[in-house]
């Protein structure tokens, strides 16, 4: 064996985890860009999931872009090239944060209050987190708070609100709570959609083509217009009344993602543990663990107007 095949070798075991991994893209990083700062961050994000990341530091700029490398780690030990992933990950850096967003936002809350959002998260996966965050229970989930960064709907970039935050502004979770149930109605507008059309779309085909689910009836899709933490339109006023007055029927309400719910006609099924398992094997299977709503499902009552929870029976 060539001393280059055993010092590719001993690189390969070097990197065979996370933390070794990020540390050479980091050298990487810094010996091609000396210029630029860079630094590691381990970040907790939604139900506690960590993720490893690069920040690159902007001399001009409030916000730090960041970069997750989690995926690229798995495609690093299935055979990556090492230097591509570091070009490609400067890349994204050096173009994800655009010059034109106003970072004083963050700081002015005269500013922020126009951008105040809210969305849905699991409280038990984030008991930890929502130790310093503002936030509102709602069943066995909590309504969080976020700037919303975004230059338009296919854009995402967002604050969460933290208390240190608040405390910055000197406003009481209840001032922000009344801004975000107001500007996330108006700028992330509910989209329904019939199961039928999204199967198609995925598909390649016509609604009509697909015969499990007949055309305009449900099941639906509840999400917003970016469908990003569309879940949270089960809290805009009228929404599933609206529904429920539609179809003439309680509404199971099926959390399949933070982004987005499947509303289920209560005529439509006689076993409520069949939705609960269906919910559980797409959260195992199919959802990302940081994308996970909740294992449980909801009621919506066309006649009294509430949202209940409904666990196994």
């Amino acid at each position: 064996m060539t001393n280059k095949e055993v010092n590719g070798l001993e690189r390969r075991l070097m990197t065979d985890n996370i933390n070794d991994f990020v540390d050479e893209v980091l050298c990487g990083l810094r010996d091609k860009h000396a210029d630029t700062r860079f630094e590691f961050r381990e970040v907790i994000k939604n139900n506690g999931c960590v993720f490893h990341g690069i920040s690159m530091l902007k001399e001009d700029s409030a916000l730090t872009p960041t970069v997750y490398l989690d995926e690229d780690f798995k495609m690093y030990r299935e055979g990556g090239n090492l230097d591509n992933i570091t070009d490609r990950i400067y890349e994204i850096l050096k173009n994800s944060l655009p010059n034109s967003i106003d970072t004083s936002i963050i700081s002015d809350y005269e500013k922020a209050k126009e951008h105040i959002c809210f969305k849905l998260i699991n409280t038990e996966k984030n008991k930890e987190m929502l130790e310093d965050t503002p936030n509102e229970p709602f069943l066995d989930l909590s309504m969080v708070f976020f700037v919303d960064l975004s230059e338009s709907e296919t854009s995402v970039s967002t604050v969460l609100i933290r208390d240190s935050i608040l405390e910055m502004w000197g406003k009481t979770a209840q001032e922000i709570r009344e801004a975000a149930l107001k500007n996330t109605k108006e700028q992330m507008p509910e989209l329904i959609t019939p199961i039928a059309d999204m199967i198609a779309t995925l598909r390649g085909l016509k609604p009509e083509e697909i015969p499990m689910f007949p055309v305009n009836e449900m099941p639906i899709v509840l999400t917003n217009r970016r469908k990003t933490y569309g879940a949270a339109a089960v809290l805009y006023d009228d929404v599933l009344k609206d529904i429920s007055e539609k179809y003439d029927d309680d509404i199971y309400i099926l959390p399949s993602s933070v982004h987005e719910v499947i509303l289920v006609g209560r005529s439509m099924c006689s076993d409520e543990n069949v939705l609960l398992e269906m919910v559980k094997d797409v959260n195992n299977s199919v959802v990302l663990p940081d994308e996970v709503l909740s294992d449980n499902i909801y009621m919506y009552s066309k006649e009294s107007g509430k949202i209940s929870l409904k666990f196994k029976l």
